[in-house]
């Protein structure tokens, strides 16, 4: 009980603290920039030296939009922003040399860092996994779905004909239920976190046994207790209007799609819908989707829904499909689409291999949100962001760590 405790309030504290998890923010002191070359640490001889993807003003759009979604006010604009840095000095991380943009800063006070995989630019084993452009339509369609899921209201969801809104409003989860008539499917779509009772959710990492309407057979599976009270608390209203729909239009097939925790809703009413529905058509599309359950959990998703019908998304470096461990009993479910680089096309998406591929996004390191995480396929979140905390420049955040 103290342990699973502690992993609750440690993922808790990390939630929140990892919100500048994609950036370096300097105090108001400026930092010392040179040119992206092969730089030995010990010639940064003002102070500690961190490596960087890339260094912008503070008020370039890349970083005024992190800032944005992390609803952050920066009093002074005249300053230089790292984003996704690792300092030299870690023990284990590399040779001590940069190949990126190292940055020298006297008398700052760094926040966060995070550390950066490398993406292939071109690789022989990624080239011969390139999806198809339809299954590139695909993600690109359901991202926009689960992007609008994050808008408040929506009367007609991208063209469609909105069913039902999904509200509960004491475990605040949100979404809706959109009939398809041009391409006969049925859409349910759950939002990812936007308020403090999501985030509380999100911390409730302890396993429980898999419960949920007319859901049989479990075989020990076993779902993160806070998605699957997420999920419980609207299950009676979304398998209730779907029997409607298919009532009323037989021919049409079912589809679950959600972004971050979104996604893992998404990935239990899947199986939900696999359940109450079997013998209609289903695929659950997820975006961002952390770790959802055990071994035996994602042994019944491939099993009920088919790995063929299962699209589990991860763009570049999103480190929240990774933020939940393997070690404390979680394992991702297939199938896993990778897209290893910007811009969103077929030729930049690759089918992984199984559960973890490590040939995949499963080295990324962990972390709960930084920019690869809120845009997927073009779709950006614009909700995604931790208004609950009212912060105002680097100080506030700073003072969170205290």
């Amino acid at each position: 009980m103290i342990a699973t405790r502690a992993i609750r309030v440690f993922l808790f504290l990390f939630g929140i603290l990892a919100v500048a998890n994609a950036l370096i923010l300097p105090s108001k002191t400026s930092a010392t920039t040179s040119a992206p070359t092969s730089t030995p640490t010990s010639q940064c001889n003002t102070g500690s030296v961190q490596c960087c993807n890339s260094v912008q003003p503070a008020s370039s759009s890349d970083v005024t939009s992190l800032f944005g979604l992390l609803g952050v006010i920066l009093d002074d604009l005249n300053v230089d922003v790292g984003l996704t840095c690792s300092p030299l000095s870690i023990i284990g991380l590399g040779s001590g040399e940069c190949n990126a943009n190292p940055v020298c800063c006297e008398n700052n006070n760094f926040i966060f860092v995070s550390i950066s995989t490398s993406l292939p630019a071109s690789n022989s084993a990624l080239d011969r996994r390139e999806v198809s452009q339809d299954i590139s339509d695909l993600l690109t369609r359901f991202a926009q779905f689960s992007s609008v899921a994050y808008i408040p209201t929506c009367g007609n969801p991208l063209g469609t004909t909105l069913v039902q809104t999904i509200n509960n409003a004491a475990t605040d989860t949100q979404g809706f239920i959109t009939r398809d008539d041009t391409n006969k499917q049925i859409i349910v779509a759950f939002r990812g976190s936007l308020s403090i009772q999501d985030f509380f959710l999100d911390a409730q990492v302890a396993l429980a046994p898999l419960g949920s309407q007319s859901i049989t057979n479990t075989s020990n599976s076993a779902v993160h207790w806070g998605f699957l009270s997420a999920y419980n608390s609207v299950s009676s209203d979304v398998i209730s209007a779907v029997s409607s729909e298919l009532d009323a239009h037989e021919d049409h097939a079912l589809v679950s799609t959600g972004h971050s925790l979104g996604g893992a809703l998404a990935s239990i009413a899947g199986i939900s819908l696999a359940a109450n529905f079997p013998g209609v058509p289903l695929q659950v599309f997820t975006f961002g989707q952390p770790r959802t359950g055990n071994a035996e959990y994602a042994q019944l998703a491939e099993d009920l829904i088919g790995t063929e019908n299962i699209f589990r998304a991860v763009h570049t470096t999103d480190g929240v499909p990774t933020s939940i461990p393997t070690t404390i009993g979680y394992q991702h479910h297939a199938t896993k689409y990778w897209q290893f680089q910007d811009p969103s096309a077929a030729d930049t998406v690759i089918q992984c291999t199984g559960r973890e591929d490590p040939n995949c996004s499963a080295a990324n390191p962990p972390s709960v949100l930084n920019l690869a995480h809120v845009t997927y396929f073009g779709q950006n979140t614009h909700g995604h962001k931790l208004s609950f905390l009212p912060l105002k420049g680097s100080n506030a955040i700073s003072s969170l760590l205290k």
